[in-house]
């Protein structure tokens, strides 16, 4: 059973993509732009649903922070 504190956990499609963005912004500097939607989409072959997804679960916990038109930042 599953306690509501936990996180959910990524489907394991998106872990890859995720994982990767965490490193990345572990090691980043706040206001470091990530790789776009597109550009993750090539280099892990998976949709851009995975990768959007992939930011909302970073953006939910703080990581990142995304702004339109402008792209997505560590912090």
């Amino acid at each position: 059973m599953t306690s509501r504190l936990s996180r959910p956990r990524p489907p394991s499609v998106q872990r890859p993509v995720l994982e990767h963005l965490r490193q990345l912004a572990g090691r980043s500097a706040t206001g470091t732009r990530l790789p776009t939607v597109r550009r993750l989409m090539a280099e892990f072959g998976v949709s851009q649903h995975i990768v959007q997804g992939a930011f909302e679960t970073l953006s939910r916990e703080g990581l990142i922070s995304s702004h339109v038109c402008k792209g997505t930042f560590v912090g």
